[in-house]
Parts: C-alpha cells; sequence; structure tokens
C-alpha cells in the first residue's frame, strides 16, 4: 500500500495516511505478523475461481460440442445401417456423401472461429464418408457394388484423405479416428495377411504420435483396438460373416498378437526421449503384455494339433523372454522387467499342461521354477522369487491333490526345494535382491 501512497500527490490527507502506513508497519515487524498468508488465501482463492471458470469454459467450447457432434454422427450412420427397400441401393449412400460433404464445407467455415468444433465436425465428415462406402457394398438386399478391390480402394482412399488432412491440422481426436478407420478395414475385407501387416502397422503409429501428442489415454485407446480388432477377427470376424465361433485358422495370426506386444513395448527401450512419464509407459507396456497373453492363449488353446501348439507356445516363451532381458538392460525397470519375464514362463507352463500327460507334467513344472529362480537371481528381482515360490506350492497341493501317492515326482519337489534354497542364499550374499 505504501508504493500507492507515494504516488499520490502530497496533501494533508495523504501525509496522515502515510504516517498510518508507517505506524502499522512497524507493529506488524514488531508482533511478526506478515502480510504473506493473507496475499496466499487471496492467491489461493483467484486460482479455486479461475479453475471454475477454466471448468465452465471446457464444459461449452469442448465437451458440450464434441458430444453434440458425436451424437449427430452416430444418428447419421444409424441412418445409413438402416434397409430402404424399394429404392435405388445408391441412393442411400448418395445421401451419406451429400451430408458428409455439408459438414466438411461448415467445417472450413468454422476453421478460424470454432478451431476445435471444426476438427471434429472433420471427424464426423470423414466417418459419414467412411458408412456410406461401406453401405454400397455391404448393407442391404442387394448391395449397389460387390467388387472386393473396388471396396478395398475406396475405403483406404477414405483413410488416406483423413490422413492427410490429420496431419496438417494435427489433432488426438483426427489421428485417433484415422488409425480407427484404418484398422476397422482390416475386418471389413476380413483378409488375414492384411490384418497381419496393417493392424502392427497401427500399433507402430499409436506409439510414434505418443511422443507428439503426449497422452497416455492416447496409447491405452491404441492398445485396446489392435488387440480387440485381431480378437474380433479370431472370433470369426462376427461383424463380416454372423457367426462367432474362435478359432486358429491360419495359425500365423499369432505372430500378429506377438507383434502388437513388441511395439508397445519398444518406448521403454529408449527412456532419454520419452516425453510421457516413464511410469505410465511402463504401465501401458503391461497392459500390452497381459492382453497379448490372454487372447494369445484363448486363440491358441483351440489348436488341434499339440506340436503346433507347444511350438507357438514356445515362441511366445523365447520372444517375452528376449523382451525382458532388453528390457533390464535397457530400462532398469524391475518391475516391468519381472512381469514380461513371468508371462513368459506362464505361457511355458500352459504349453507343458497342455501337451504332457499326467503325472509327467508334474516333472517338467517342478524343475522349471528352479529356472524360473534362476532367472530371478540374474534379474535381481523379488517379484519372480516370490511369484515362483506361490506357483510352487501351488504346483505341490495340485500334484498332492492329484496323485495322493509319493514318488520319484515327490522327491524332485524336495530336491527343486532344497536346490531353489541354497542359490537364493548363496546370491544373496553377492547380490541385492531388488
Amino acid at each position: 500500500m505504501q508504493k500507492y501512497l507515494d504516488e499520490l500527490d502530497s496533501s494533508p490527507l495523504i501525509d496522515y495516511l502515510k504516517v498510518l502506513e508507517l505506524r502499522i508497519q512497524k507493529i506488524e515487524s514488531r508482533l511478526g505478523i506478515s502480510m504473506e498468508s493473507e496475499n496466499s488465501e487471496i492467491e489461493i482463492k483467484q486460482a479455486a475461481e479461475d479453475e471454475a471458470e477454466k471448468f465452465e469454459f471446457n464444459l461449452g467450447e469442448y465437451w458440450f460440442a464434441e458430444a453434440g457432434v458425436f451424437i449427430i454422427a452416430i444418428a447419421f450412420a444409424f441412418l445409413l445401417i438402416l434397409p430402404y427397400d424399394n429404392i435405388n441401393p445408391f441412393i442411400p449412400s448418395a445421401i451419406g456423401f451429400g451430408i458428409a460433404g455439408g459438414l466438411f464445407l461448415i467445417s472450413k467455415f468454422w476453421k478460424n472461429s470454432f478451431t476445435h468444433i471444426s476438427k471434429h465436425l472433420w471427424g464426423a465428415s470423414f466417418l459419414l464418408m467412411y458408412f456410406s462406402t461401406f453401405r454400397l457394398f455391404h448393407l442391404g438386399e442387394s448391395p449397389a457394388l460387390s467388387n472386393q478391390l473396388i471396396e478395398a480402394g475406396a475405403l483406404f482412399a477414405i483413410v488416406a484423405i483423413c490422413y492427410f488432412i490429420m496431419r496438417f491440422n494435427v489433432s488426438v481426436y483426427l489421428t485417433a479416428l484415422t488409425l480407427t478407420l484404418l484398422s476397422a478395414t482390416t475386418l471389413i475385407l476380413n483378409v488375414t495377411w492384411l490384418l497381419l501387416i496393417v493392424n502392427p502397422f497401427v500399433a507402430f503409429l499409436f506409439v510414434y504420435y505418443s511422443k507428439e501428442f503426449n497422452k497416455a489415454l492416447f496409447v491405452l485407446y491404441g492398445i485396446i483396438l489392435c488387440y480387440g480388432v485381431h480378437f474380433i477377427w479370431a472370433l470369426g470376424n462376427p461383424l463380416h460373416s454372423g457367426v462367432m465361433s474362435l478359432n486358429n485358422d491360419p495359425s500365423y495370426n499369432l505372430l500378429g498378437i506377438l507383434l502388437y506386444t513388441i511395439i508397445f513395448a519398444l518406448p521403454n527401450f529408449n527412456k532419454e526421449k520419452l516425453n510421457i512419464d516413464l511410469g505410465l509407459h511402463s504401465a501401458l507396456a503391461i497392459t500390452s503384455a497381459i492382453f497379448g497373453f490372454i487372447i494369445f492363449q484363448l486363440i491358441n488353446i483351440t489348436t488341434p494339433d499339440h506340436f503346433y501348439l507347444m511350438a507357438y507356445q514356445l515362441m511366445f516363451f523365447f520372444i517375452f523372454s528376449g523382451l525382458s532381458i532388453l528390457l533390464f538392460y535397457r530400462s532398469d525397470n524391475h518391475l516391468l522387467t519381472s512381469v514380461f519375464s513371468l508371462i513368459a514362463y506362464a505361457a511355458l507352463s500352459i504349453g507343458l499342461i497342455i501337451t504332457t500327460e499326467l503325472p509327467n507334467v508334474y516333472v517338467f513344472l517342478i524343475w522349471q521354477s528352479l529356472i524360473v529362480a534362476g532367472t530371478a537371481i540374474w534379474f535381481k528381482s523379488k517379484y519372480i522369487i516370490v511369484a515362483n515360490f506361490a506357483i510352487f506350492l501351488l504346483i505341490f497341493i495340485a500334484y498332492i491333490s492329484a496323485v495322493a501317492s509319493f514318488g520319484l515326482i515327490s522327491l524332485s519337489f524336495g530336491i527343486v526345494a532344497l536346490i531353489s534354497a541354497r542359490l537364493l542364499n548363496w546370491q544373496k550374499e553377492k547380490l541385492t535382491i531388488a
């Protein structure tokens, strides 16, 4: 306040106020009273008011706009998929193209004044254009067109145009929409080799653009999309065939799942250049690994030939083990390394359980636990040690419940337990089990 009084012209009243201000300052200094606490309270109150105003702005400017555009796009999309009898099959698609063109022109007109809404209208226009093209080849009693090559060219052309516009108008929304349409095209065309080429490419693009957008949810959506599309295909692609039946034909489709896992784990190998927090990237890699493990096992167990089933389980084991070794040396993340290693051994165990007869399977599982203990020492991981001990107990309980007798296999349990304990105690003196 003193500086404001100093700026005013001198007068008896101003001089008197200056004297009072000096006296108040002396009293405050004697009592140890400061204006900082009062100012901090004012700042906190102002920050709360600004946050409330920001929320109201976001609610009106973004959320309502997004909801409105989404509802409009879905409503028009439902109109396009309805059956229209006794009319030319080209007419519904032509109407859809007209509406899409109108939304695109509105988005161009609002590009500078309503930038956020403009981007969403762009996305809605391409979504309707995609649906209109899809209807030409699939919906109605007699589709307007039936040539799959023309269909593939038309759908990929729409995705290419959307991608081209997205590159000049960088947006999380437009990028996610473009990649979603690209992945959905593989389901519509229902070609296995195309799925195994396009879907890993989509996964790579999600990881690549995550550096630009710095949003973990963007990558999480990519994980759900890639694994979800692959699983829908494995169910017999009911969107295309109308029949839902889990199958593994051709079996090499499992390579796609392994590719997704490798791609979504890539950011953890280059921690210096990450934009997203390292912990978030680790969580995303673990999520991807769990998704991949579950879907891989669900598909592979349908393989009738045990030789090929075990071959793919071994492939899964070696790839995940390789990833865990690379993560151990490149990321210094014990949890991430441990999860990938445990998932690798879980896949190996499932393969052994399915392909080996009882009670011989217990022999393999018992001695595998010794290898797991060695891996835990190599990776200095207490997580693997604890998990291995719990699994060892479960195997022992299962063996006692199933066999209810003692023999060489029972002796193997004791031998492995003693060797594991001796190995851990010996290495504990040399290594820090982290």
